[in-house]
């Protein structure tokens, strides 16, 4: 089966090989992109919580059966609902689609000249870096990427930052990435018949 052609593929110049190809984990990407929208609204579940016990001394359902028993669809309570309950469980939702959305589009490929970064939502960013526009690369693992068994590769440019996010084999492509980067460099530096 022939591999999927991606907007990188269409970037490539003549003598430009593909290298690797480097898929971030679904999981840690998809929590990590939603991490804010998923704390925000717990926080208001948890406020809901506890008015709903002020106000029935019961969470059966929290307070979602008294709205139905009546049939009334005003007053304090359903505003009440709507925004401490309804609204936070439909925001974490939707800022989940969108994460996973995004990691369906995002890819980052290491060709034998320089590094691409494909993202987007509904729309797909691709930028790239020379090797010899690189000044240094660094792996990354912070405690919620090692639960995971992730990592982010940072790839550092006088103009610009660049990352690798919830990747596996962190250390492994960082070292990868910096041998090319230092052949890159001392190639345009001191070609072949000068060392």
């Amino acid at each position: 089966m022939a591999d999927k052609i991606t907007k990188v593929d269409t970037m490539l110049a003549e003598g430009e090989s593909v290298a690797m190809r480097i898929k971030p984990k679904a999981l840690p990407f998809t929590l990590k992109k939603s991490a804010t929208a998923i704390f925000a609204g717990l926080v208001l579940i948890v406020i809901f919580a506890v008015f709903a016990l002020s106000f029935n001394n019961d969470l059966s359902m929290l307070m979602l059966l008294n709205i139905f028993e009546n049939a009334s669809f005003g007053g304090f309570k359903t505003l009440f609902t709507i925004v401490f309950l309804v609204l936070p469980i439909a925001f974490i939702s939707l800022r989940m689609v969108l994460a996973i959305m995004e990691h369906k589009n995002t890819e980052y490929v290491v060709t034998n000249k320089r590094v691409f970064i494909s993202s987007g939502v509904l729309g797909v960013d691709c930028d790239h870096i020379y090797f010899y526009d690189i000044d240094s690369v660094r792996a990354d693992v912070t405690f919620f990427e090692k639960i995971f068994g992730v990592g982010t590769v940072i790839l550092a440019s006088d103009s610009k930052g660049y990352a690798f996010r919830q990747i596996s084999d962190v250390y492994k492509i960082a070292n990868e990435i910096q041998a090319i980067t230092r052949t890159e460099k001392t190639d345009a530096l001191y070609p072949n018949d000068k060392r």
